[in-house]
């Protein structure tokens, strides 16, 4: 993960991981932790967080970028002399990536689909955490020479680099007759250890850190609508309370990639109940195939994941209503709301525009 993920975007984790991975001792006590607990992001985290907790630490220092010291001989030695305080919050805690760069890429898909019906639309995204995507319209979303939307005086401004095509980039997000969000353990922004945890979740050095800090900040100002929900069980009840006249956008940004295969099966099912009854579009930010996988549950003719990169992002709408179901890319995406390959056709499908 370290040299695909972190390479030429992160180098301070690079660095970091790289040489954990090459600890024998570290690498044998994350192995005596449970299962879920084997991958870099929960170490990485659990020491972040540790180091948030203390930001007089000379690690602290340079993960704020104030120091140029060797981060790899400081982390290695925090995490040996303090592992019963990392192993707990690994134990205790799991990712929450709730990452509002990634509205860089949503916002165009909003504008887009929008623009596509005669109906006010609705949004319903699922895996919310904390709900920092649903507050879309509060950030500015930069696209360099393609434009730029939201509010010029914004304390988050979001960077996305437009790669290919061209994105219907417009001043402003489309007004939304309903934005909601559900997540099974939603994060409490008004928890100081639950807020350091979201930060704790993001990368030092790429300017996540503090783009997250001044969004839960603005979370706190501007609540997003979070409620408590499961992704397949309490689908069709969180649908049921947007407006009967709205068409539906259902959206995920890097959820369904945590789940494990039968329940992505289970998540493609109910999205063909809710769909039973009015017509939605659910847009997927997921890796390459995760999207397609839980199409094929909707419709057996869905296409196949394409050809790539397991570290390559691919944004798809699949549009459902009664017995049909359309899937298609939009394109290829940062996780992290970096860049953006726009690939979508000119209109939404007809399930779409007929709503």
């Amino acid at each position: 993960m370290a040299r695909d993920s972190f390479a030429g975007y992160a180098p301070l984790y690079e660095q970091i991981i790289l040489a954990a991975a090459d600890n024998p001792d570290l690498v044998a006590r994350v192995l005596d932790t449970p299962a879920g607990a084997h991958w870099s992001l929960p170490l990485l985290a659990a020491t972040h967080d540790l180091v948030l907790s203390e930001p007089g630490l000379e690690l602290a220092a340079v993960y704020r970028g104030a120091s140029d010291a060797d981060p790899v001989p400081l982390f290695l030695e925090m995490v040996h002399d303090r592992w019963d305080e990392v192993a707990e919050r690994m134990l205790t805690r799991h990712i929450q990536t709730n990452e509002c760069g990634r509205t860089a890429v949503l916002g165009p898909v909003l504008t887009w689909l929008a623009a596509g019906t005669d109906h006010p639309v609705a949004r319903l995204d699922v895996g919310t955490s904390a709900g920092l995507t649903l507050l879309a319209d509060r950030y500015r979303l930069d696209y360099g020479a393609f434009g730029a939307t939201g509010p010029v005086d914004s304390p988050v401004v979001i960077p996305c680099a437009v790669t290919e095509g061209l994105p219907p980039i417009a001043g402003e997000l489309p007004d939304l007759a309903a934005n909601v969000g559900i997540d099974r353990d939603p994060i409490d922004i008004t928890n100081e250890k639950d807020r350091r945890w979201l930060v704790a979740c993001t990368w030092p050095g790429t300017g996540r850190t503090e783009r997250t800090a001044a969004a839960l900040d603005l979370a706190q100002r501007h609540p997003p609508d979070v409620r408590e929900g499961d992704a397949v069980a309490d689908l069709g009840a969180a649908i049921a309370t947007l407006p009967d006249d709205a068409a539906v956008i259902i959206t995920t940004s890097w959820v369904v990639g945590y789940f494990d295969t039968p329940t992505r099966a289970a998540f493609g099912q109910a999205l063909v109940e809710v769909a039973r009854d009015r017509p939605i579009a659910w847009v997927a930010m997921e890796g390459a195939g995760v999207a397609d996988e839980v199409a094929q549950a909707a419709a057996a003719e869905a296409p196949h994941a394409t050809d790539r990169s397991w570290d390559v992002s691919v944004m798809t709408v699949t549009y459902l209503h009664k017995t049909r179901a359309e899937h298609c890319q939009l394109g290829d995406v940062h996780h992290h709301g970096q860049s953006m390959a726009w690939r979508a056709p000119d209109a939404p499908d007809e399930l779409w525009t007929t709503a």
